[in-house]
């Protein structure tokens, strides 16, 4: 039997059919190997980056500090890193030396963020991105009613600034919690504001006991010169009674008291005649005067008798940082609206009423 096989056009036409399947798969397949070699190049990429961003956070976790981890859905107070959430509720976050380093599945909008830290220059990352953390706003500026002669309030709690104060707050006695200032300067960038009563009831200017104790002594201390030598323990008292405050607390100047008053003299006066006329002989345009000037004697024994509108039978006025110019004596607010020199061993009378300096873009309105 005689055997038959292909012909060569139909080898031919095999050939064809082959060259034509080649030419439709291999871009194909071309192009399945270059996504691959693409994708295994961007795992690597990714690779090499959470490395970098592990070494990163891994440098930040082992600096000194208090480093903390909190898990099962707390609660996180930070420093608005999302604009209006400053209470946010995360399944578990890590704080080390007072900084958020990670926070995982946090509830609020917006702030579902892996981790934020903060390198070495000051910059903070969150996630990889650079962001600006709006500054920490200490308290609440409330503008001045009509007729008023300072120049604005501010509530705050200047021992703690995580705690929001304002009008509405209640304000404490003690030295902790919301309290309530009056602005009597606003020049430059920053508010120089009295608290509205005083922190102490009362105090000497300087006593014999704490110049003995700041290396004075006993034969001294009846040539003891007050002007030169300082108030000894209202100091002492005020650094007591303003620990951990911010605003570098001070006590007010004497000559500050006669700026906010229109008083240009060295003498005593009250602050309605602007001299030695007593709130009781005042004339009616007088008394309105010194009424205006309430906040500066507020809170003191009996004060509404003469022109302050809360009274407090706890002392009756607070020290100046300011000693009488040429005797043993200290300038003081008295409780009857009147700047006078008393004598500045007295501790029955008179306590410390702080300033402190705030800036102005870090409070709200």
């Amino acid at each position: 039997m005689k055997k038959k096989g292909f012909t060569l056009i139909e080898l031919l036409a095999v050939i064809v059919i082959l060259a034509v399947i080649a030419l439709i798969v291999t871009p194909i397949v071309s192009n399945i190997i270059s996504n691959a070699k693409i994708a295994a190049n961007a795992r690597s990429v990714e690779g090499h980056v959470k490395n970098i961003e592990n070494a990163i956070i891994s440098k930040v976790f082992a600096l000194s500090g208090d480093m903390k981890v909190y898990d099962n859905k707390t609660k996180i107070e930070i420093e608005a890193l999302v604009a209006g959430n400053d209470d946010v509720t995360c399944e578990s976050y890590t704080i080390l030396n007072g900084i958020v380093q990670n926070a995982n599945n946090c509830t609020a909008t917006g702030w579902n963020k892996t981790y934020t830290f903060t390198i070495g220059n000051g910059t903070t990352i969150v996630n990889g991105t650079t962001v600006e953390i709006p500054a920490k706003v200490y308290g609440t500026y409330v503008a001045k009613e009509e007729g008023e002669t300072h120049l604005g309030i501010v509530y705050l709690d200047p021992s703690d600034i995580s705690i929001e104060c304002d009008e509405d707050s209640e304000i404490t006695d003690s030295n902790t919690g919301c309290k309530k200032f009056y602005i009597y300067d606003d020049t430059g960038d920053n508010y120089t504001m009295i608290m509205d009563r005083n922190t102490t009831a009362t105090v000497a200017w300087a006593s014999y006991d704490d110049y003995i104790a700041s290396g004075g002594t006993e034969a001294d201390w009846t040539a003891y010169n007050f002007n030169t030598q300082g108030p000894v323990t209202v100091t002492k008292q005020l650094r007591i009674d303003t620990a951990n405050w911010i605003g570098s607390p001070r006590l007010i100047r004497e000559s500050e008291v006669r700026t906010i008053t229109g008083n240009n003299t060295t003498s005593y006066y009250y602050f309605g005649s602007n001299g030695s006329k007593a709130y009781n002989k005042q004339t009616e345009e007088q008394q309105q005067i010194q009424q205006s000037y309430h906040w500066l004697f507020d809170y003191t024994y009996n004060c509404t008798t003469y022109g302050c509108k809360t009274s407090n039978s706890s002392t009756s006025g607070y020290w100046t940082s300011d000693a009488h110019i040429t005797t043993n004596n200290a300038w003081n607010v008295q409780s009857t609206g009147f700047l006078k020199d008393y004598s500045a061993s007295n501790d029955g009378s008179y306590g410390v009423r702080p300033v402190i300096e705030i800036p102005k873009s870090q409070l709200r309105k």
